[in-house]
């Protein structure tokens, strides 16, 4: 998507109450900031905005490769440039709430998409995560 060498999958899997969401990528290194995972459009062609300013957190149930992990926000005020929050991964499930007041710098009332994602600090990693149970509370 951005020119790097890293590559991601998303597919269906087991959840914790149902049916998940499997991200599954291998980061390498050889691109400015070195990430992969998974973008949620909330439109085919970015064109609808998702007002979320009545939304105080997104909470999801998450497991799989144990680290940290990201929540990014892409948004009309940020352009192409997402603003994020990280949050902790185990390999059992967890129950993650971003409150999106500690989100610095996101617009909630012109939100295009969100996306999840694990970085790279150092050498190739592959990862697998299962989020499951989204919510806008």
């Amino acid at each position: 998507m951005m020119g790097g060498k890293s590559e991601a999958s998303v597919a269906q899997a087991e959840g914790k109450s149902g049916k998940g969401m499997a991200i599954r990528g291998t980061i390498r290194p050889g691109f400015v900031a070195p990430w992969s995972g998974a973008f949620i459009p909330f439109a085919a062609d970015w064109s609808r905005l998702r007002d979320l300013s009545k939304v105080k957190s997104v909470s999801f149930d998450v497991r799989g490769t144990p680290g940290t992990y990201r929540l990014m926000f892409f948004g009309e005020a940020q352009n192409a440039r997402p603003v994020e929050a990280t949050f902790e991964v185990k390999e059992g499930w967890s129950r993650t709430a971003v409150p999106l007041a500690s989100v610095p710098g996101l617009a909630p009332s012109a939100v295009r998409a969100l996306g999840i994602s694990a970085g790279l600090k150092g050498k190739e990693k592959t990862f697998e995560i299962v989020v499951d149970e989204v919510r806008f509370e």
